[in-house]
């Protein structure tokens, strides 16, 4: 009974808040619109949870995701709307669909428990996670592009960013997942300092890196916006002052022309009076 309860409270409650916890970290590093990311460690949540404990972490799996990507919706949009729920509904979908066939194949192809000490299983690993990766992110952008959410032209950038991201979340979360949950535990226990040490300075310094180089290109953006707004302005300038100095020009014609039309008229009205006053005279 006892062992029942821990395992619902695992699957319901913890798996759920870890994988919101981590997925609002990592997407912190989003690009727009904000749902892909550098590094989304809940992908590989997800799939170590099928992995080590089967089928019955898929409700898990799927509500954190949905609480996630609800959240992310309503962070975008300052509200909850029917676009954005919808959206989370099927990344919750995707997600777990991910989760099954990643946890089957690594099953499949490494077995479990899975001791990781030998270079065939981790070559498997290394090549299987970014395959098993494309399903969540095309069934998920697929989605998303027909509700609107993600512009065609913003599709490639955010398709190759959300399958780099889930692909990392699950080389980095898996073995990290083994050292504190997977069998055997004895074996697992003994690569703390080895394996989740290492792991986690590493992500550490890739999630530095990442944030300074993204700093870096927000600066030469920023650089680059002020250089055109410059060079546009001052053609803006330059093309206002030869506006002016043509219309001064057109004006000083004008005033000319308005000058010499009144002389001629002057001259026109005066004669006929010259001419009959000498009549008058002779």
């Amino acid at each position: 009974m006892k062992e029942t309860i821990r395992r619902r409270l695992l699957i319901y409650a913890v798996l759920p808040l870890a994988y919101v916890i981590t997925g609002r970290l990592g997407l912190l590093l989003a690009v727009p619109p904000g749902y892909a990311t550098a590094v989304f460690v809940p992908a590989g949540i997800a799939v170590g949870a099928m992995f080590m404990a089967g089928p019955s972490t898929l409700p898990g799996i799927f509500i954190g995701s949905l609480l996630l990507n609800v959240w992310i919706g309503y962070s975008i949009a300052e509200h909850l709307t029917l676009v954005s729920a919808a959206a989370a509904l099927i990344i919750a979908l995707a997600s777990t669909v991910q989760a099954v066939l990643g946890g089957a194949v690594l099953r499949r192809a490494i077995g479990y428990p899975a001791p990781l000490d030998n270079p065939r299983d981790l070559v498997l690993l290394l090549l299987l996670a970014p395959l098993f990766c494309l399903t969540s992110t095309s069934l998920s952008l697929a989605g998303m592009l027909v509700l609107g959410v993600v512009w065609s032209g913003d599709l490639p950038s955010n398709w190759t960013t959300w399958w780099i991201g889930d692909t990392l979340g699950v080389i980095v979360a898996l073995p990290l997942l083994f050292v504190f949950a997977a069998e055997p535990r004895d074996l697992w226990r003994a690569r703390v300092w080895s394996v989740a040490v290492p792991m986690l300075l590493c992500f550490g310094l890739f999630i530095a890196i990442f944030v300074r180089v993204d700093s870096w290109e927000y600066d030469q953006s920023l650089f680059e916006f002020r250089l055109r707004s410059q060079q546009f302005a001052d053609t803006m300038r330059a093309t206002l002052e030869e506006q002016r100095g043509f219309l001064e020009q057109l004006s000083e014609a004008f005033i000319s022309v308005i000058s010499r039309s009144r002389v001629r008229s002057s001259t026109v009205w005066c004669r006929p009076c010259c001419t009959d006053f000498r009549s008058f005279k002779q």
